[in-house]
């Protein structure tokens, strides 16, 4: 089959690669940020992690999941922690179907 030029330039592209994402510089202050702003509108924690979450899946940030889960789970009891990274997880896999696999 021929791909178009505009189907080749889009899966050239250098953001269609699959290679990982670095963590950009200031992510801590960027969840931090989203954080408060959340806490302002009396949203839950597994409100505001659920778009973090799903957004840096789809950024393909490794380093950017262990900042936000570092980020949500500090200060917390162990059991909390481990509840926040099992939502994260179900969160990854529902975004599967969406970003591809």
């Amino acid at each position: 089959m021929k791909l178009s030029s505009t189907l080749k330039s889009v899966t050239t592209a250098a953001e269609a690669r699959p290679e990982p994402t670095p963590a950009p510089p200031r992510i801590r202050d960027v969840f931090s940020k989203i954080e408060r702003e959340a806490e302002a509108r009396r949203l839950s924690l597994w409100s505001w992690l659920v778009v973090l979450t799903a957004t840096t899946i789809t950024m393909n940030s490794p380093e950017s999941m262990t900042a936000l889960f570092q980020h949500s789970s500090a200060s917390k009891p162990l059991t909390e922690g481990v509840a926040i990274a099992e939502f994260m997880r179900e969160v990854g896999l529902r975004c599967m179907g969406i970003n591809g696999v």
